[in-house]
Parts: structure tokens; C-alpha cells; sequence
């Protein structure tokens, strides 16, 4: 129905279709034992959105008989998983989304968005007030040309809520491929906002990389590492500074190329080097 509800011109068109739409799905019957939400419950469903927007008397007075003789019994959708956490059953994944429907991509920010309204209990607590988060990515998801585009707009949703616990696995695929498959020889780390070179994970690879452990590097392939940080910060996710520096720190040197140009500080003297990649 998407089309159809685009297609409307003023606000009594977009009712009537909203009301069109509902009637397809039959006639909900009263419900004798439907409890009401209590008013001590923190987290409860959000239906002040039914008196904004302008909506028809009709269509609101549908919409709370709807909610009011909602199903109360076993959820087809929603589910406990462990730890009781929210489970989401019966959901297709849509891991073919066709890319160019932008249906597809509203779908899966709503989603999202639904997700934490009623089932994160520190959504209150965002950096942004969350129904504006909604607002505002609408047209980021719309205008995402590539793959790569829609996958790097949903990590930076993501890190809206700034849990650690929420993370991307399967179906970003794209992100991965643009980060590189090589990566240094050996471990890095932010100290104070300075990449600071660590631990070598195998010793014979010291020498072609010409670095030692407690070198600071100041530049990659001519950026400065504090321009690089500022500009990937949005899209890693983590709850703290800490673990975001670190996540940060296991990739900014890995590249899709077998070598990098590093420029360093070692023993208070400057140098520049080609960095030789592997894959791990």
C-alpha cells in the first residue's frame, strides 16, 4: 500500500487510504478481558502519536478500538528470548532486500527504530531525543545510493543508542570489503587520542615493518590520524569512549591494499614508511 499512500495529496486523502487499509484486515471483536497497561508501568505502548498529525476523528476513534480490543494471549510476534530479551519471531529477515525499493530500507529503519521505542529501556536517555532520531534518518535511508551506503546509515543508527551490545553480524558485508582484508603486523592503541603502536603478533614481522612498539603514528597514507578518527567515529557503535577508541584502533590500519604509508614518531625523531599488510 506504500504507493497508494505516497500518492496522496492532503491530509484527508492520506486518512481515508489509512482507513481503506485497515478494513481490509476485517472486523476486530470486543475484547471482554482485555486488561489495561498500568499506570505504574515505565514502559508502556506510545499511542499519543493518535491526537498529532491532524488525524481524522474516524481513524483516531478506529485506531483506539483497535488498541483497546487488542489480542491480550500468546504473541505471534514477540517472544522471550534469554535473558529475557525481546525475541522477534516470525519476522521475515529479507536478507535479498531488492536495494532499490526504498520500501524495503523504511522497513527495516522502522524496525529498528520500533525496537528500542518498546524494548530498550534507556532509549529515554539517548544523546538525541528519540522520535527525532526517526525523523532524521528518514531521508538519510532514502538517499543511500549503494549498498555500502545503507550499511554504514544503519551502523551510525546504531550508535545512536550507545549500548556496546549492538552490533552489527550477518549483512554487512560491504562495510567489512571497504575496511580491507589486510591488516598491520601488530596491535595498536589510542592513548589521550594518540595511535600509539603495540605488540607484535608474530616478532619476525618487525623488521620489514621498520616500527617499534611505543612508536606513535601521526599519519596514514598522508591523513592525519586525528582527522581519520573524527571522521569514523559515527560509525562504530560502542557505549564508552574507551571501547570505541579500541575498536577504532583494530582497524584504522587495515586496507584493501598490501601496503600503507605510515609517518611515525620514534625516539622524538620524525620518519615515514611503507607498511607492509597481511592477511590474518
Amino acid at each position: 500500500m506504500l504507493p497508494k499512500y505516497l500518492e496522496v495529496k492532503n491530509i484527508q486523502d492520506r486518512d481515508q487510504v489509512l482507513l481503506d487499509w485497515i478494513s481490509t484486515y476485517g472486523e476486530i471483536d470486543v475484547c471482554t478481558e482485555c486488561k489495561e497497561t498500568s499506570p505504574n508501568a515505565y514502559l508502556k505502548p506510545d499511542m499519543s502519536w493518535f491526537n498529532s498529525y491532524d488525524l481524522d476523528t474516524e481513524l483516531i476513534h478506529k485506531l483506539t478500538y483497535i488498541y483497546n480490543n487488542r489480542y491480550q494471549g500468546e504473541h505471534f510476534y514477540i517472544g522471550k528470548g534469554p535473558v529475557g530479551n525481546p525475541a522477534f519471531l516470525n519476522e521475515n529477515e529479507y536478507y535479498n532486500m531488492p536495494f532499490s525499493d526504498d520500501g524495503f530500507k523504511l522497513l527495516a529503519l522502522y524496525r529498528y527504530w520500533n525496537i528500542i521505542h518498546y524494548f530498550f529501556p534507556y532509549h529515554y536517555v539517548t544523546d538525541t531525543e528519540w522520535q527525532q532520531v526517526l525523523r532524521a534518518y528518514i531521508p538519510v535511508f532514502l538517499n543511500t545510493k549503494t549498498r555500502l551506503d545503507y550499511e554504514l546509515a544503519f551502523i551510525k543508527l546504531i550508535g545512536e543508542i550507545n549500548d556496546t551490545h549492538a552490533s552489527t553480524t550477518v549483512g554487512f558485508t560491504n562495510v567489512q570489503n571497504k575496511r580491507g582484508e589486510y591488516y598491520p603486523p601488530f596491535k595498536t592503541q589510542f592513548i589521550n587520542d594518540t595511535l600509539v603502536v603495540g605488540d607484535y603478533y608474530n616478532p619476525e614481522l618487525q623488521e620489514p615493518s621498520k616500527i617499534n612498539s611505543g612508536d606513535v603514528i601521526t599519519h596514514i597514507n598522508n591523513k592525519p590520524v586525528q582527522a581519520i578518527l573524527d571522521s569514523v567515529r559515527p560509525y562504530y557503535p560502542p557505549s564508552n569512549e574507551v571501547v570505541k577508541l579500541r575498536d577504532i584502533a583494530s582497524d584504522i590500519l587495515r586496507s584493501n591494499n598490501k601496503q600503507i604509508r605510515i609517518d611515525y614518531v620514534s625516539k622524538h625523531k620524525k620518519y615515514s614508511h611503507q607498511l607492509p599488510l597481511y592477511v590474518v
